[in-house]
């Protein structure tokens, strides 16, 4: 093949003494390594040596290689720095990603694990980026955790480089998210849940006046910060700890017992994992 003929050795990693020779197609590079080294702990490539080649010559030399698409030798050469000299270099950011990537892609758990470890300690780790990265790698619960993040962020705060990160339809999940979650704080805030009176309250009108009173004047503002973010469970800790004016304690307990129940302070939560879920598909 000419493409075969073209492709120049890699200047570490085509060893002397390895015995099957790789062709990363994207960089046209040659690789000459160990099987027994790339099998270990590695179920894509301890397959990929189980099947029968498609040629008795698959492997041996230049001319006959084992053809890898698609990743290109700079990923390639971050994996096998980790993986033959035990390098993970924790302030580069795109070895950490190059490792987790082909850690996913060759099953290498171990190489998956302790990139991802690094990268959630790197100060440069975006909550799109671990949206990205977790979507391309079916890491669950950075999925959640970085679209939960994103939701929190103004929407002039991602860049360009965040929203190709992301792509189109999360960012539209987002945007669409936002929206709606937008749209829920403001009737909160306008419209405060009616207080729910205890057998014992001997005034019921004016606990009615000082609930509202301290929704409108409190909570109201808070949910409406342009700042500050502040969850229904955040809004719930902090009715409890504040001395309501005018509010019979049992009416406030048995008020905020029937919040937590129900979806009002939590419908936030519910909207973040609507859009997750349709993410997933």
């Amino acid at each position: 093949m000419d493409c075969v003929r073209a492709a120049h050795r890699h200047s570490t990693y085509y060893l002397f003494d390895g015995n099957v020779v790789l062709l990363l197609s994207a960089s046209n590079t040659l690789y000459c390594l160990h099987r027994s080294t790339l099998s270990m702990d590695s179920g894509c490539f301890e397959t990929l040596f189980l099947l029968p080649p498609e040629s008795a010559l698959e492997g041996t030399d230049d001319d006959h290689p084992v053809v890898i698409p698609n990743i290109c030798s700079r990923d390639f050469d971050y994996l096998l720095d980790y993986k033959l000299r035990h390098s993970l270099p924790l302030d580069n950011q795109e070895a950490l990603i190059s490792v987790l990537n082909l850690g996913h892609f060759f099953q290498i758990a171990a190489a998956e694990a302790d990139a991802r470890r690094a990268l959630e300690q790197s100060p440069g780790f975006s909550a799109a980026l671990q949206y990205a990265l977790g979507m391309k790698n079916r890491i669950n619960d950075w999925i959640k955790a970085g679209f939960k993040k994103l939701v929190i962020l103004p929407i002039d705060s991602l860049s360009a480089v965040d929203i190709e990160l992301m792509g189109l339809p999360a960012y539209h999940a987002l945007v669409s998210t936002k929206a709606r979650i937008e749209a829920h704080r403001k009737y909160m805030a306008y419209v405060p849940p009616p207080i729910e009176h205890s057998p014992s309250c001997p005034f019921d009108i004016p606990c009615k006046f000082g609930w509202e009173r301290e929704w409108k004047s409190g909570v109201s503002r808070l949910l409406l910060h342009p700042e500050l973010h502040i969850s229904g469970a955040q809004v719930l800790e902090n009715l409890e700890a504040v001395k309501i004016n005018d509010v019979h304690e049992e009416c406030k307990q048995l008020t905020l017992g029937r919040l937590r129940r129900g979806e009002v302070l939590t419908r936030e939560d519910t909207l973040v994992r609507e859009a997750i879920r349709s993410l997933l598909g």
